[in-house]
Parts: C-alpha cells; structure tokens; sequence
C-alpha cells in the first residue's frame, strides 16, 4: 500500500468514525455548552440531530435540527449547523472560532448584552470568525429595536465587518426626534465594547436619556458599555 493510499485510507476511516458518532458527542465538542447552549434531549447522529426543548442563555429556542459537519472536524475546526422553524446558524469552535450565516433574532440577553433597555437583534446572514485573537471574516447584517421599545425611537440597523483584529457593527437609526449611532466591537474572547450617541429634540427624552444612564455632550447624549458575550 503507498503512501498516499494509507492517507487517504486513515482520512476515510476519521470521517465515517465521525459521521456515525452521536450527536451528543458533537455538541461537547463544539463546547455548546460553554456558549449557554442547553436542551431537554439530545438524539440521532451528527448527520441528522434532534435537540429538543433547546435554550441559549436560558430563553427556550424550541425544537432544533442539528448536523455536524465531518470534513472541517479534519481540519481542526468543528461547524455545527442549527436549524429551527425560527432561523438558522452554524457554531465554530476550534482553529477557528465564531458564527456562521446566522439568520435569526434573539434576546439581548440571549447573547451577553447588558443594557438599561430590553429589545432583540436580528441576523441576516450574518458571520463573525475569529483566527486566534483576529477577525478573520465578518459579514451580513444586524438590527434591533432596542429604542423603539426604550422610547419609540428608531429601529438600528448596520453591517459587521472586521476593523483592527475586531468584529464591528455600525448601527444607525434616525426618526422625526431621535437620530441614533451605534457601534459595537468585539474581541475574539468575546469581551465587548457598545459606544452609543443620541441626539434628541424633545426634551422628554433628554430626561429619560439622563435618567438611563446617558450623559450629555454638546448636542448629543453618550453612553459606554462593556461586557463579555457569551459565545
């Protein structure tokens, strides 16, 4: 037997000792649960998975399909692709490490925002890989609607890219009183940094910004969060 035969053999048998292995088995090693991913019941094999009564960072996702993909485990990185009736997204762990084509929205809280206002973000397709401590891709869109719910002001939308080896998202939003900037930077440890500015007219609003924790600046109204996400 040669030597590319004996390779080509070893890389055979790996795939299909992965492709038969419990789906169970995957989520450990895409340390799921380290990302607040949890579920009631775990079956099938990494092909074709059945999560049920899924959660991430205890809201209930409902029932989820899930598949590993064998061939990138060879390369050092695991990419288990989530699927339910309410979006989609693939989670890597590894070489590499982040999200893949999520098209979803969750909770703030969901993902380890914490805010003085509750509200969701929303993903079309959108992707944020780390390699080592860098952004290696960022891509698709976010929005939320944290400050219709906060004071009936705009919904934020923006695009994630990759900017000094962080991901960022750049929101804006603006309405008849409010016009709102957003920009969201995260490392590849998953600590965060949330720069708001809002200029508001009504001064109604200006109280309730003060009241929020927002500070005045010129014409606008600033505030700085930092925290750590939980992927």
């Amino acid at each position: 037997m040669t030597r590319l035969s004996i390779v080509i053999f070893v890389v055979a048998f790996a795939l299909a000792a992965i492709a038969t292995a419990p789906l169970a088995f995957a989520l450990r090693l895409t340390d799921a649960g380290d990302m607040g991913f949890g579920a009631a019941n775990v079956s099938g094999s990494v092909w074709n998975g059945q999560i049920d009564n899924a959660s991430l960072g205890g809201d209930r996702l409902g029932d989820v399909r899930a598949s590993l993909n064998p061939v990138s485990l060879v390369t050092g990185v695991s990419r288990l692709r989530l699927q339910s009736n309410n979006g989609a997204a693939t989670l890597i762990e590894g070489r590499l490490h982040g999200f893949e084509a999520v098209t979803a929205t969750v909770s703030l809280n969901q993902v380890g925002f914490a805010l003085p206002m509750e509200g969701q973000l929303s993903f079309n397709d959108a992707s944020l890989v780390f390699a080592g401590e860098n952004c290696r891709t960022a891509s698709g869109s976010v929005a939320t609607d944290m400050f219709q719910r906060g004071f009936a002001g705009p919904a934020l939308t923006g695009r994630l890219s990759c900017a000094g080896g962080q991901g960022v998202a750049r929101l804006a939003g603006k309405s008849e009183n409010v016009e709102i900037a957003m920009t969201v930077r995260i490392r590849a440890d998953g600590q965060y940094r949330l720069d708001m500015l809002i200029i508001a007219v009504k001064p109604s609003l200006q109280a309730m910004l003060a009241t929020a924790g927002f500070v005045q600046r010129g014409k606008g109204w600033e505030r700085t969060e930092e925290g750590q996400l939980k992927f």
